[in-house]
């Protein structure tokens, strides 16, 4: 009976996603074209005469028909056709129910039907003069923005992360508009837990980022982080006091402040943004999960000495300080400030 309430329950929430998802696939397209220089538009053989190059928005009903655009001046005429695209309510309605209802996701399945699924970018960028591409659908990023080489950046963050506090600092260098390589140092700090008791250390990380797209305001970058973690701290652990011809399990126990050493090496693939409050101020937030090496050492302390953690099946505290080298997962996000020049 309980099943079929919370199979009945689940099956409710997706028809409600999928009506919610379905209202919120709009059935028209505001597209706002923007030309690098002053151009007129004909729009499936409307004529906008556009003399001051300011942005035109238009609306257009989706389907599954492209935009027959042309653009024209005085110096020359091209075709620019604008290709529908899946909307990316489609794409959420597939990825949040597809786990549940295999093969014919409800919300999607609903917008195949309706043909609510096609839709237009809001933003059209057009440069007659460059033949890499017919047109872009973002407004990149003004020049000025991109000008500074240089960047100083501070993990917002890092003094209150749980395990390894400190103050982390960056400093960037553009290579082009498409690159950038950094180097981050993070002074590790103290705190009163198991974690980082005590703790003397420091991290130190190299970044190369490949940029995505640069729109007028946010760059979208993927890039490739490897970092080491040098650090020693004490922690309060439960030691056995060792007793001839008796069996472990009767042997007396203490606690007792243990120096640990750690030493990570970590290879992390990350995604980012990074949004420019001005030219030389850059907000930015990344994640990412790879891969790290644990060298753990309890400093003058028999392993077999330490008393197993007997508590819940996974216990954060034993895990991080327990005396093995193995590879693990690693997982990082965090924020970012920085100024540029």
């Amino acid at each position: 009976m309980k099943r079929q309430f919370i199979h009945l329950l689940f099956i409710g929430l997706v028809l409600i996603s999928s009506s919610c998802a379905t209202l919120m696939n709009k059935s028209y397209s505001e597209i706002t074209l923007r030309t690098k220089e002053p151009m007129n538009f004909i729009i499936d053989g409307d004529t906008i005469m556009n003399l001051n190059g300011e942005d035109f928005t238009f609306i257009k009903p989706n389907n599954t028909d492209g935009i027959d655009l042309q653009v024209f001046n005085e110096k020359t005429s091209q075709k620019t056709p604008i290709s529908k695209e899946k909307s990316p309510w489609y794409w959420g309605n597939s990825i949040f129910i597809g786990a549940y209802v295999v093969g014919a996701p409800a919300a999607a399945l609903v917008d195949e039907m309706t043909g609510k699924k096609w839709t237009y970018p809001r933003r059209v960028y057009i440069d007659p003069d460059n033949r890499e591409f017919t047109y872009l659908n973002h407004f990149p990023m003004d020049s000025s923005y991109l000008a500074p080489k240089n960047r100083f950046s501070f993990t917002l963050l890092s003094p209150v992360e749980l395990y390894h506090p400190g103050y982390e600092f960056s400093y960037l260098r553009h290579h082009n508009t498409e690159s950038a390589t950094q180097i981050t140092y993070s002074f590790l700090t103290s705190r009163d837990d198991n974690f980082s008791r005590n703790a003397e250390g420091f991290e130190v990380g190299l970044e190369h980022k490949i940029y995505l797209r640069n729109s007028e305001r946010i760059r979208l970058y993927s890039s490739i982080s490897v970092d080491h973690l040098n650090k020693n701290h004490e922690a309060e652990l439960s030691l056995y006091i060792p007793e001839d011809n008796t069996p472990d399990y009767l042997w007396e126990t203490f606690q007792e402040d243990v120096t640990v050493e750690k030493r990570f090496f970590n290879l992390t693939p990350r995604f980012g943004a990074e949004y420019y409050i001005s030219k030389h101020l850059v907000f930015e937030a990344f994640a990412g999960l790879g891969a790290r090496y644990r060298r753990v050492r309890t400093i003058g302390i028999d392993p077999d000495l330490i008393v197993p953690d007997e508590g819940w099946f996974w216990s954060t505290a034993s895990a991080s300080n327990a005396n093995r080298t193995n590879l693990s997962i690693n997982f990082d996000a965090n924020f970012r400030i920085g100024f540029q020049f």
